[in-house]
């Protein structure tokens, strides 16, 4: 019979190391665990996300990106947030993020976005997923934008994308 990784571990090694118990934590308890780390390795795992964004965006952005370690709490923060609402079958067009803290990543991308709309994590899961991955995401993201703009008809659509903070000219920097 096969065994799992975590069994695996635990009766060979008497431990479990992180790198194996990490697949099976969801994304609050990556954003509880980041938040529990001591400052230096939280500043550690910050910088070599900031060196992935620099080297996959290097000719795009005149900036040279340094994530601070509260700057990938928020983004983890704003993450888990959003994955709950849409998994608990919310609204999430009028979502606000009004407890987390980002100061940051307004000035990174050389581009405005509402701080505590929808726009927010739009904008912040460019830093965290691989390039490949975010424009698959934006891809689709403007293709539903653009499908549901005619399949909304009983308020304007115009007025509920204002509410998300996403603008065309966010959509066409990013």
């Amino acid at each position: 019979m096969h065994k799992g990784p975590v069994e695996h571990y635990i009766q060979n090694y008497d431990h479990v190391p992180l790198w194996v118990l990490i697949k099976y934590f969801t994304i609050g308890n990556v954003s509880y665990f980041y938040d529990i780390l001591d400052n230096q390795l939280k500043n550690k795992i910050a910088q070599e996300f900031s060196i992935k964004f620099n080297n996959e965006y290097k000719n795009l952005y005149s900036k040279i990106i340094k994530l601070s370690a509260e700057d990938l709490s928020g983004i983890l923060k704003v993450v888990n947030l959003t994955r709950n609402i849409c998994a608990h079958g919310e609204r999430i067009y009028d979502i606000r993020f009004s407890n987390v803290r980002y100061r940051n990543i307004q000035n990174y991308l050389d581009v405005y976005f509402s701080n505590d709309r929808l726009s927010t994590v739009v904008v912040m899961l460019k830093f965290v997923v691989s390039k490949t991955d975010y424009e698959i995401f934006m891809k689709y993201l403007k293709s539903n934008l653009s499908k549901y703009s005619n399949l909304i008809t009983t308020i304007d659509y115009y007025k509920v994308l204002s509410k998300t903070g996403i603008t065309d000219n966010l959509l066409d920097v990013l």
